[in-house]
């Protein structure tokens, strides 16, 4: 291996971490991050959104049990009605919106 070869892959390596760092710093210190962490905050401390959101993560779990045998498994049916239930009445709340759409906002600013 040549020397030269070596000191162009640390140099790549080093303008890598260098715009990490960067791209770090900006995300850290951006309005979208920091609306994250408080419509995160603010969901996790709320008792009513929390019990929707297990709700729906029981009936996921429900139904997951019976999806592979489909429409011949015994509640199929009922199973999957309870989920398509429970995650209507999780996505209408107002705490989770606000949530998955600050989600949403970091999610485009990491792809910029």
């Amino acid at each position: 291996m040549s020397w030269r070869f070596l000191d162009k892959f640390a140099s790549k390596r080093e303008q890598m971490e260098n715009q990490l760092e960067h791209m770090m710093t900006s995300l850290r210190q951006s309005k979208a991050l920091l609306d994250y962490c408080m419509a995160k905050k603010t969901l996790s401390c709320n008792e009513k959104s929390q019990q929707k959101i297990r709700d729906f993560q029981k009936a996921k779990d429900d139904f997951s049990k019976v999806q592979s045998y489909g429409k011949w498994a015994p509640d199929y049916e009922k199973r999957r009605v309870a989920l398509v239930e429970a995650k209507q009445v999780m996505d209408c709340d107002a705490l989770v919106r606000r949530f998955k759409e600050q989600e949403k906002n970091v999610g485009i600013l990491l792809d910029q």
